[in-house]
């Protein structure tokens, strides 16, 4: 007797199989006329603008208190600051609350200890839940995914979308390989097939797969 997650599982590789590279409704796997495609657009653009302001006005409160929350749980920064890639390859500053020690902090701690440091190095592409690089509080961040709510600004900017593939890094881009233009073809989302999928138990080469099916 098949389980819940064996039934999931079974659903979302028979969506991925029968829709190959259609997941995120690009304007090219839509096949729509040029007038369509452009309604598609601004439609989808209008939706992802009206929930993330609505997700702003509704969260400001719970906003403000992680933020004062990860201000005293570590030294250093709110908000960590990363270059991603976005739509059509064009890079952009991506926004999340701070969930791990500073370099300034970890140095101090680790020093020059090579086992410390080749560990988290191991472990820079897989998600772990006792990363030692990762603050207390910013485990529960990350467990909750209340550290991406700050995302909802890339959203309104125009450099993300609500719905799409992992927003990466040109390192990790480079290994999609042959691959890599479908994930350019798109905004990169908040939410995606990955994150409802295992997210943490699925690996890195599982991953940029799903983020391209």
């Amino acid at each position: 007797m098949q389980t819940l997650d064996d039934e999931l599982t079974t659903s979302r590789d028979l969506a991925i199989t029968q829709h190959p590279r259609r997941i995120y409704g690009t304007d090219e796997d839509l096949q729509l006329p040029a007038t369509s495609r452009i309604t598609y657009r601004f439609w989808k653009r209008a939706v992802d603008v009206s929930l993330a302001s609505t997700g702003l006005i509704l969260t400001g409160g719970l906003l403000a208190s992680i933020a004062v929350a990860v201000r005293l749980s570590s030294p250093g920064p709110v908000f960590y600051r990363e270059t991603r890639i976005g739509r059509y390859g064009k890079p952009f500053t991506i926004f999340k609350f701070r969930s791990m020690h500073t370099r300034e902090y970890l140095r101090d701690v680790f020093g020059h200890k090579v086992c410390a440091i080749t560990e988290m190095r191991m472990r820079a592409d897989e998600k772990h839940l006792r990363d030692p690089r990762v603050t207390g509080f910013g485990a529960f961040l990350r467990r909750t995914s209340l550290d991406e709510l700050p995302q909802l600004f890339n959203v309104l900017r125009g450099d993300m979308s609500l719905i799409g593939p992992r927003p990466v890094v040109l390192a990790e881009l480079k290994r999609y390989r042959e691959d890599a233009h479908f994930y350019k073809s798109v905004y990169p989302g908040m939410t995606g097939l990955w994150q409802v999928s295992g997210r943490n138990d699925i690996r890195a080469c599982s991953r940029y797969e799903i983020d391209v099916c």
